[in-house]
């Protein structure tokens, strides 16, 4: 056997792109010569290129064995590992090609920086990527990652150019489409994203992410061309891939816990793996055992935001003979009327804001804490990666994001009977710990402002005014359809929204004239100035209408506060059936509907029966008094009662399970 000549002719095959016939070639070798350097990495890469990370892995180990500092080969075994998920060991590699080798190399450069970048520490990737650019300028996945780089160092001017150069080098490149993507919808250019999505996805159309990113701004758009196969794309596509995805844009379109948790799973697998980077420093702190249970809430939202608007009673009413409370504040601090409470109800409010992960996450390892609740999830800034490196004894998830993490991140999760019913527990990743009545918090400070006449509103005086002040992104087209046929059933009704993008307004309208509706029985309303200028408009509304699959939350409890009947489509997911909680809660289980067909009903029934909707009222006004859903007191009661079984079983040393209040 001619060695060498069987090398080469493996190097010519996979240059042409034929990887079997390359790695026949070099088996042939490694059969008669089993630690011919050559072959074993050159076999090593065929099998990576081939979508088989592990063997190659093997390949490339054993390769490098023989020679340690071989930068290719170290490079190569770097994207192995990458494949793998396995970040903190493909940075390593990196560094050693990076060390090896006898000058600087763009591509080492470039893998190092991408994968730093992947880890958060992005001060050390722009080194290495720009670095790799003083070396390569006609790189165009480099020009990529350095368009992420920007963009995620909030400088969207620079990174439109580096993406824009990338697609320059090579118009087929989806990664860049997506940054073109991304960067568009940051600057609401909501059109653009969805046409680089779309140009993505026809290069790439496997490619998960894009998908989910189209379907979010598809919705914003209300473009709803295509909605059912769009939906089952992804569905099929989440089923398949691996490809960790943000399972909340999921919701906007899945009423299926399986698919939601499987999803979740992954994505909490994804955030731990690049976790572990810098992850192996932080320990958490333990001290002695105190005399109070010491709970931190974190989030992004302690400013004029729902959570904030929900969270302060809470704050206000916990027993601090039992209990230390702490607020985390992440991103800038507000001066909302909902964020000084929050301080002021604190023992401690830390802010940490233009931090990174790692410094959060020691952060909070170092307080103590015997309860880390979680108020954000997936939602943007969430912790997701700092939740990974478990800085709490116990970690909760609650009030800020509807559904499952995924496995490993939190233990617990606050939920309520209606919105994961006895049985629906293989759902959800954590343990379920139910509150006795709903799991939103709602009290009795509220302000309404006196509403104004329905002419200053710019609504007829004498309709029927259906409304909805969701963001339009949870309007699908199933749901907009029962709408349009309520108001075909009811010629005097008109429908209310909140005001959504101008390209939304269009096709609403668009939409509505094909299913029989004219245009100008569509209204919307601008942003309120104020929380109780807001909720004056459920006064002068006389039905409101719940979304599907992702249903109202904290609009919900507005609309039920004020005495406006809220019609609520209860689904099977964590998100589809909160509005189901709250109208329960409420003492008003007439108003949830079961399907599509019931759902449609009752806004038929409620539209023409004024003496049904004014009986509803009176009954949603009474229960402001009475009903434990404006008792944010005894929640907080209820709430503790789950705390300090959580932190009992902690101290017990026993797992976390489900519990009921």
């Amino acid at each position: 056997m001619d060695v060498r000549k069987r090398i080469g002719a493996g190097m010519a095959l996979q240059r042409a792109g034929r990887l079997g016939e390359a790695a026949l070639e070099y088996e042939h070798v490694l059969a008669a010569e089993p630690r011919n350097f050559d072959a074993l990495q050159l076999l090593g890469l065929v099998r990576l290129r081939s979508g088989d990370p592990t063997a190659g892995l093997a390949l490339l180990g054993e390769a490098l064995i023989q020679h340690p500092g071989h930068v290719a080969t170290l490079n190569n075994a770097g994207n192995a590992l990458r494949a793998l998920g396995d970040l903190p060991r493909a940075i390593e590699h990196y560094r050693r090609a990076v060390a090896a080798a006898p000058a600087p190399n763009a591509v080492v450069l470039r893998n190092l920086g991408s994968a730093l970048f992947e880890v958060d520490f992005l001060e050390e990737a722009r080194v290495h990527l720009y670095a790799a650019l003083d070396l390569e300028q006609n790189d165009a996945v480099l020009w990529a990652w350095v368009g992420n780089l920007e963009r995620a160092c909030n400088r969207p001017d620079r990174a439109l150019v580096a993406v824009q150069r990338a697609l320059a080098l090579d118009p087929t490149l989806a990664e860049a489409y997506r940054g073109l993507g991304m960067i568009a919808s940051g600057a609401m250019r909501w059109q653009d994203a969805r046409l680089a999505y779309e140009r993505g996805l026809r290069l790439v159309p496997g490619m998960m992410v894009l998908r989910t990113l189209l379907f979010g701004v598809t919705q914003v758009l209300a473009h709803w061309d295509g909605w059912q196969q769009r939906v089952a794309a992804i569905v099929d596509a989440a089923e398949r891939s691996a490809e960790a995805t943000d399972p909340m844009r999921l919701m906007l379109g899945i009423d299926d816990p399986a698919l939601l948790r499987q999803c979740a799973d992954r994505m909490a697998t994804h955030h731990a793996q690049r976790a572990r980077s810098w992850a192996a420093g932080i320990v958490r702190a333990t001290g002695a055992r105190r005399r109070r249970i010491r709970i931190g809430y974190v989030s992004g939202d302690l400013r004029e935001h729902p959570v904030a608007q929900l969270l302060a009673g809470v704050i206000e009413h916990h027993d601090r003979e039992q209990f230390e409370v702490c607020c985390y504040a992440l991103g800038a601090t507000s001066p909302s009327p909902w964020r000084i409470r929050i301080d002021a109800a604190c023992e401690r409010v830390v802010a940490l804001d233009d931090v990174s992960e790692q410094a959060v996450a020691i952060r909070l390892a170092a307080e103590d804490l015997d309860l880390l609740v979680d108020l954000m999830g997936h939602t943007e800034p969430g912790i997701p990666r700092v939740l990974a490196t478990r800085p709490g004894a116990v970690q909760v998830s609650w009030l800020g994001y509807p559904g499952t993490l995924g496995a490993g991140l939190c233990d617990y999760l606050i939920a309520d009977p209606v919105v994961v019913p006895g049985g629906a527990d293989e759902g959800y990743a954590e343990a379920i710990a139910r509150m006795p009545h709903c799991l939103l918090p709602a009290d009795r400070t509220r302000v309404v402002a006196v509403p104004r006449s329905r002419h200053e509103y710019g609504l007829p005086d004498g309709a029927i005014v259906l409304c909805c002040f969701a963001r339009i992104e949870k309007v699908t087209p199933e749901v907009f359809e029962a709408w349009m046929a309520a108001m075909r059933a009811c010629p005097d009704a008109v429908l209310w929204l909140a005001r959504p993008v101008d390209d939304a307004i269009d096709n609403l309208a668009r939409e509505a004239e094909a299913r029989g509706v004219a245009r100008h029985r569509i209204f919307y309303a601008d942003r309120a100035p104020d929380a109780g200028g807001y909720l004056a408009r459920y006064e002068v509304a006389d039905v409101a209408l719940d979304t599907f699959p992702y249903g109202s939350h904290s609009t919900a409890l507005d609309a039920v506060w004020v005495g406006c009947p809220l019609v609520a489509y209860a689904g099977r997911s964590f998100q589809a059936r909160v509005s189901a909680s709250v109208v329960m809660a409420a003492g008003a289980p007439e108003l949830v509907a079961a399907d599509l067909a019931d759902y449609l009903r009752r806004i038929v029934a409620l539209a023409r029966d004024a003496g049904e909707r004014a009986r509803i009222r009176r009954a949603l006004v009474r229960a402001r008094h009475d009903a434990p859903l404006f008792d944010v007191r005894r929640f907080t009661r209820d709430l503790e009662v789950l705390y300090s079984r959580m932190h009992a079983r902690r101290l017990a040393g026993l797992a976390p399970a489900a519990m009921d209040r």
